[in-house]
């Protein structure tokens, strides 16, 4: 019996760490203000990560944006389509049309070998600067009870 429990301690422990590398793996940040820290990570299997680039343009299917480190900047063509996942900074799904100019975005994708420029694929796009939320409310609206200009739902 104690091997049991001592084994599923171990277990859980094991899982608990494994899920918090997994949200370690992608950084919030601590306030509304602050971006993610800048990284720019390619793998010899044209795997991009990119993380902290800023958008100089926004077309039909493609954003470009920038990273830079002083006078040092790369410039990047990210493909959006059907398939790409548009998330805002809170987690919660956005659209192409909500970044703008000037928006702080990360994004991940395969590495267009083909074109001249730093072009990617984009399978997920991230826009930091997008903090709308969803609401997904709970239940119906029985009753509006307006009393002393204070309103009372009963769901």
């Amino acid at each position: 019996m104690k091997k049991l429990i001592i084994g599923s301690a171990v277990s859980a422990a094991a899982i608990g760490l494994a899920a918090f590398l997994a949200v370690a793996q992608t950084p919030t940040p601590e306030s509304p203000q602050e971006t993610p820290p800048l990284k720019v990570e390619m793998l010899h299997t044209g795997k991009v990560l990119v993380r902290g680039a800023k958008v100089t343009n926004i077309a039909t299917s493609t954003i470009t944006a920038v990273t830079s480190w002083g006078a040092a900047s790369i410039t990047w063509i990210v493909n959006i389509d059907n398939s790409t996942g548009i998330i805002r900074r809170n987690g919660g799904s956005g659209s192409l049309s909500e970044i703008a100019k000037d928006h702080i975005v990360s994004f991940e994708g395969q590495l267009v070998t083909a074109a001249s420029q730093m072009t990617v694929n984009a399978r997920v796009v991230r826009d930091w600067s997008v903090q709308k939320a969803e609401i997904n409310p709970f239940g119906v609206v029985m009753s509006i009870i307006i009393v002393l200009g204070l309103i009372k739902l009963k769901l």
